[in-house]
């Protein structure tokens, strides 16, 4: 199950300058959580692959679905016919997901990341208290962080 996994790659090709037809279901499973940065501090990587061009918009549609997320995200990996994915891009992306699976510093979120909390606080905080949305934020005390790293902060701290 995902929120178990140490590390979290999503990966797929391009397909029409978009996510493969299974990324697309997988995307529609996780849209729920996307608003509650369910994964919050779970480090991951998006992993796109091409054969010429449209692997932009699928690395951006992933990366931003993973900072929807909560996932600390390495940067995108890329394979495509002009970059291909060799040696030294697997070991730099190896050596990525390592240092994220052996770092004992706190997982900070980026400045996307932040925006998405402050965009959801100033929303959610006005909701009736029986949305499900305004639950969850205010069961994981969410409303009392003034940012996403404030929370992060707050998680109980696993060890890989």
């Amino acid at each position: 199950m995902i929120e178990h996994c140490d590390y979290l790659i999503l990966g797929s090709p391009t397909y029409g300058h978009n996510v493969s037809g299974d990324m697309k279901i997988v995307m529609d499973r996780l849209c729920y959580w996307s608003h509650l940065f369910y994964l919050s501090g779970k480090p991951g990587m998006p992993l796109v692959s091409a054969s010429t061009n449209g692997y932009l918009k699928v690395g951006d549609m992933l990366e931003r679905l993973m900072d929807s997320l909560g996932i600390v995200r390495d940067p995108t990996a890329y394979n495509t016919y002009g970059m291909p994915f060799e040696n030294n891009e697997a070991q730099g992306a190896a050596r990525h997901i390592l240092a994220a699976l052996t770092s004992h510093e706190a997982s900070m979120p980026n400045g996307h990341q932040e925006e998405l909390f402050r965009s959801y606080k100033r929303s959610y905080i006005r909701r009736d208290e029986q949305n499900a949305e305004y639950r969850y934020w205010e069961k994981h005390r969410m409303f009392d962080c003034d940012s996403l790293a404030e929370y992060f902060a707050s998680l109980p701290q696993v060890e890989h």
